[in-house]
């Protein structure tokens, strides 16, 4: 037999299954399949197929977080923190029995009662702003919500005690403020993933 002959004969067996490659198509879903074959009556089911769909699985968001509240709550903060310090500074060396130091008392301790307040409000406010991290991320922010809890929890102790003598009692009132101030005016840095961010102590230079 001629080689070419072969060759034609060949290829002309394939060309069947050329036309059927050619016009095989593939659906996104079976119902899109069946209304082509229902639109094409000739067409060779066998020819065609749905394309398997890939489980795509959503990606997990870091949930936005408003860094506003905490921004006007570090400000407040930073002007009570600088407050304590000058009322602290202008009575403790003062008899307690004095109208100035008596003053300076209450004025701090009001403070620190709207310093607790607002750190409750910021618990509130971020409650679940670790949520979404990892890491260092995770970690850092759920130390600064227990500090934050821990510091509130400090600062009642604090006031409600009246044991020591009224230096060391108008000291730890001081503390148990200071250390709030400091918490809140923190809280937008590690908001914003500063890892590097420090808790404000000059309060203890007095």
């Amino acid at each position: 037999m001629n080689p070419k002959n072969v060759a034609a004969r060949f290829n002309q067996s394939l060309l069947p299954k050329r036309v059927a490659y050619r016009f095989a198509m593939q659906f996104n879903s079976p119902d899109e399949l069946k209304g082509y074959l229902h639109d094409h009556p000739n067409a060779d089911p066998s020819n065609h197929t749905v394309v398997k769909q890939k489980d795509k699985k959503p990606k997990t968001q870091k949930p936005e977080i408003d860094a506003g509240p905490a921004e006007h709550a570090s400000s407040a903060a930073k002007a009570r923190f600088e407050d304590n310090k000058k009322t602290f500074q202008s009575i403790k060396k003062l008899p307690s029995k004095d109208k100035k130091w008596l003053k300076g008392y209450k004025d701090i301790e009001a403070a620190g009662t709207k310093a607790a307040d607002a750190a409750k409000a910021m618990l509130k406010q971020y409650a679940n702003m670790a949520d979404g991290q990892k890491g260092n991320a995770k970690r850092q922010r759920e130390a600064m919500l227990d500090y934050t809890d821990h510091m509130i929890q400090n600062w009642h102790r604090t006031k409600d005690s009246f044991g020591g003598s009224s230096e060391e009692r108008l000291a730890n009132l001081y503390a148990g403020a200071q250390q709030l101030e400091a918490g809140l005016q923190a809280l937008p840095k590690m908001l914003k993933g500063d890892n590097d961010v420090a808790i404000d102590d000059s309060w203890r230079e007095h």
